[in-house]
């Protein structure tokens, strides 16, 4: 099937593709060739695709993404290669995190974003596992 991946500022990709897995607001799903007509909202969290043996990573934050059976159009708001992310520094940052949740007793405003912060390295940390 025929994907494309793009921001507003840039295409990521445009090619075949095997099988595309996205997080949306109920979880991880995928799309294969034959697919019905789908739209969905794009969540933090991994997006990956495969063209044969290959497997292809990136983290994305926000966005959607539009199936039919023959292509699928994803419009990420921001979307980054999982390789740019170290598993070792992801993993303190959350640990780190979790400290910050647990220790300072954070107004709600300060939970939200911190909370919004740890789901982000844990998409990221998942990404880096395809």
């Amino acid at each position: 099937m025929k994907i494309q991946i793009v921001t507003p500022e840039k295409e990521i990709y445009q090619g075949e593709a095997d099988e595309l897995y996205a997080y949306g607001p109920k979880g991880e799903f995928g799309i294969l060739p034959g697919h019905v007509f789908y739209v969905s909202s794009l969540e933090i969290g991994r997006l990956y695709y495969r063209t044969g043996s290959e497997k292809h990573s990136y983290v994305v934050e926000g966005g959607c993404l539009i199936a039919d059976q023959n292509s699928v159009q994803v419009l990420a708001d921001q979307i980054k290669p999982a390789d740019q992310f170290n598993k070792t520094e992801l993993e303190k940052r959350l640990v780190d995190l979790d400290k910050r949740l647990s220790q300072e007793n954070p107004s709600p405003e300060e939970f939200d974003k911190i909370s919004q912060e740890k789901d982000k390295e844990q998409a990221r940390l998942a990404a880096l596992d395809v």
